[in-house]
Order: structure tokens, then C-alpha cells, then sequence
């Protein structure tokens, strides 16, 4: 399977943290055994020789949420009363860009975080 994109990332992230895994490195672990992917696809370096393709594309994923206000810097996890499992149709694929920008940021209540 290829390495799934960026914005194929952000929703299965977000469920992740919803069940309250807070570190990256599980994050991407999970999302790796979600998506099946190799050990080869895993581990293949992007060019610079800095880190893998699949968890920089995990990490922004998290940039994408946490832009969207759903993500917090400090620690992993959901904007407070926020619900993952809420944020697509009765059992339909998401499109998670479409979920993102339809997402209302305009609580006042705290955001928890990754």
C-alpha cells in the first residue's frame, strides 16, 4: 500500500488522539499498523535524511488540526468537547478536508492537545 497523504492522515489521527494516545511516536505507530504499511514504507527517508516520509506526513497532519483549532501544542488530544466519531455521517467514508473546514471554532472553552 502506499503511504497514505497528508489529509488521509488527519482524520484516523484524530481519532487516535480522541482515545487518548498522546505521543506522536504511538500516533504514527498506530496510524502505520492502520494503514499496513511495510517496514520498507515505513522507514523510507525523505530526501533531506532528516525523517521518514510517513511521520513527516503524520506531523502535518497534526500542523492541519492544529490549525483547524482541534489540536492543542502542548499535549495530544481533542479540543474539549469535541468528538471524533461525530465528525462524519452515519458509517460514510469522511472527506477530511471538507470535515476540517466545517469544524466551528468559535467556543471559548479550552483546547487539549499533541
Amino acid at each position: 500500500m502506499p503511504i497514505p497523504k497528508k489529509f488521509d492522515l488527519t482524520l484516523p489521527l484524530l481519532k487516535i488522539v480522541n482515545e487518548g494516545q498522546t505521543s506522536m511516536r504511538d500516533a504514527a505507530a498506530q496510524l502505520a499498523r492502520d494503514f499496513r504499511l511495510s517496514t520498507a514504507e515505513q522507514s523510507e527517508m525523505l530526501s533531506t535524511g532528516t525523517k521518514t516520509r510517513f511521520f513527516d506526513r503524520v506531523s502535518w497532519a497534526r500542523v492541519y488540526l492544529r490549525q483547524a483549532g482541534l489540536l492543542d501544542r502542548r499535549r495530544s488530544s481533542l479540543r474539549k468537547g469535541q468528538n471524533a466519531s461525530a465528525l462524519s455521517p452515519k458509517g460514510s467514508p469522511p472527506d477530511q478536508r471538507a470535515i476540517i473546514g466545517q469544524i466551528s471554532l468559535e467556543t471559548s472553552e479550552p483546547r487539549l492537545a499533541i
